[in-house]
């Protein structure tokens, strides 16, 4: 992969959080969705409104998630701004979260949710090591890990996952 992969002269940091991308253009949304089509990194969009009661009390908890989770992409989409891309994902309430990988919905979370968004976002992520490491007597090398896939990784994997 390029040493940058994406354009982002295109997006803006929300002033909150710098993990969490906000789109004011369709068009820079869809070049940016384009480029993002080639990764295995899980995205998590945020439907919102600046009237939307509900989401305004999920903006710190994805505020956390976008901190903790550095491995996924957290973007922040205004319906009304850009009501092309929300009818497109076919959301219909907020807030709505879309967790998209390679392109494709993977998952969908409607209201306020925080413990479903989070079992679903530790779910669909997936690390990649690029270090020698054994596992309960396992080798491994190279392999890319789900966080569930091995009953204790986290125990007895003692890396750092950037």
């Amino acid at each position: 992969m390029g040493s940058n992969m994406f354009n982002f002269a295109n997006v803006d940091r929300s002033s909150d959080s710098t993990n969490i991308i906000t789109f004011h253009s369709t068009a820079k949304w869809n070049a940016h969705f384009d480029a993002f089509k080639q990764t295995d990194k899980l995205m998590v969009i945020d439907f919102t409104a600046k009237w939307c009661g509900p989401c305004k009390l999920m903006d710190p908890v994805i505020q956390d998630f976008a901190a903790k989770y550095t491995d996924v992409e957290f973007i922040k989409i205004d319906v009304e701004e850009l009501f092309e891309v929300s009818q497109r994902f076919q959301v219909q309430a907020l807030p709505a979260f879309i967790l998209i990988k390679k392109g494709q919905v993977v998952d969908k979370v409607v209201g306020v949710r925080k413990e479903e968004l989070k079992r679903m976002i530790e779910n669909h992520r997936k690390l990649t090591c690029n270090h020698d490491a054994v596992i309960k007597s396992e080798r491994v090398c190279s392999r890319t890990f789900y966080p569930d896939h091995y009953n204790g990784t986290r125990k007895y994997l003692q890396l750092r996952f950037q």
